[in-house]
């Protein structure tokens, strides 16, 4: 275990090399990777010890990706948990990131921060213990990134919020090129997904198993500013008040999208909703 008043472990200009680290009561962030290239964050699924990769009760973020490109970090053992700030923060210029089978709970950030970074995958990826719940800020925030895939297949664990503020949050004018997929975003205290400015949204999908499911939050779907080029099509958007918030938009009803005050439907949701900003119109 490491721990120390400022940063635990600070891995600088890191290459081509495998990182397994278990950071906790640090004063600043648990693990911080700067300019790395190559760089793998792997635990194991089930950990025998509780050195496995983990971040926990640190002063800052558990770990801190910066200006890096080529990161996994998958996998980790009891997760990045109870931080001062964010579980995973994946900051400015990081690229090509994936994680996978990632654990980030009650945090007082969000479980997972994505800003300012280009091309991140995140998925379940297996691992029954994957779960993004009960962070004071969002479970997932994606704040000024590109190119940013939230997907979870069918049969993963997929559980987000939790009691979170909001379960996934997409913000800023340079979002762009987002897709969440395969969820189950369940009892936030403000919203299940929020999009704030963002262009090119998508908010479930056309295939099997590709929609979310979104329940028992203060509001379903909320969308606002000058998002553009948004659409939500084939979710299960459930006991939300209300259903959903469209604030400012010009959207259109289409095939495809269920939107049900009781619960769940099964079958083939009715209605799918897509807008390109401006004005709200019929």
């Amino acid at each position: 275990m490491i721990s120390s008043t400022e940063t635990g472990i600070e891995l600088l200009y890191l290459q081509d090399s495998d990182v397994n680290l278990y950071a906790a009561h640090n004063g600043n962030d648990g693990i911080m990777l700067f300019e790395g290239r190559n760089v793998r964050f792997v635990g194991n699924m089930h950990p025998t010890s509780l050195s496995d990769l983990s971040a926990i009760q640190n002063g800052g973020s558990g770990i801190s990706v910066e200006k890096s490109e080529n990161v996994t970090i998958g996998h980790a053992g009891r997760g990045f948990l109870d931080n001062g700030q964010h579980g995973i923060s994946i900051g400015p210029e990081s690229r090509h990131i994936e994680l996978i089978g990632v654990r980030a709970s009650g945090n007082q950030g969000a479980g997972v921060c994505i800003a300012r970074a280009d091309n991140v995958r995140l998925s379940p990826g297996g691992n029954a213990s994957a779960r993004i719940a009960g962070n004071q800020a969002a479970g997932i925030e994606v704040e000024d990134a590109a190119h940013v895939r939230l997907i979870a297949l069918p049969g993963e664990a997929n559980d987000i919020g939790l009691g979170s503020t909001v379960g996934i949050e997409v913000l800023g004018q340079d979002s762009d090129d987002i897709a969440i997929s395969g969820w189950a975003i369940f009892e936030n205290r403000e919203a299940g997904i929020r999009v704030a400015d963002a262009t090119d949204v998508l908010i479930g999908g056309f295939g099997e198993g590709e929609g979310n499911s979104i329940g028992v939050n203060k509001n379903g779907i909320v969308a606002s500013g000058a998002a553009a080029q948004v659409t939500i099509a084939n979710n299960h958007i459930w006991r939300n008040q209300p259903l959903a918030l469209l604030t400012g938009m010009d959207w259109r009803a289409g095939p495809a999208q269920c939107l049900h005050p009781a619960g769940p439907t099964r079958g083939r949701p009715a209605w799918a909703w897509s807008w390109t900003g401006g004005s709200r119109g019929p």
